[in-house]
């Protein structure tokens, strides 16, 4: 069960010189023995999905979840892109989370409620 607290990736948008915090995702590789397909806020998981090449080996299968709670998506809260997301070329920003960031994402989430 993944844990609400600790998204495994934070998503940045850059903005001029700097990174805009735009959302978190869950992710959970298949090696890591997982039977059935996560869920986390009732909202089961997309995949399972190859890895997303440049950033992820096509070999890295997983199942994974974006929630885009920093900044509004046209295609709902729990899309797979957000549109508005502007990426560099090569794609987007994806770093570790820190901890108080991680609480700052669940907190934000918890308060916008089910979708």
């Amino acid at each position: 069960m993944p844990d609400p607290l600790k998204p495994a990736i934070l998503l940045y948008e850059p903005v001029g010189d700097k990174l805009e915090l735009v959302g978190v995702e869950w992710f959970i590789p298949l090696a890591t023995g997982i039977k059935e397909r996560p869920q986390i806020f009732g909202r089961p998981f997309d995949g399972p999905m190859e890895g997303h090449e440049p950033l992820l080996p096509r070999a890295l299968h997983h199942y994974d979840l974006h929630v885009w709670i920093f900044k509004p998506n046209p295609r709902g809260l729990f899309a797979v892109t957000n549109p508005t997301v502007k990426c560099p070329t090569g794609g987007a920003v994806h770093l570790r989370p820190a901890a108080g960031q991680a609480r700052a994402a669940s907190e934000a989430l918890s308060a916008a409620g089910p979708r």
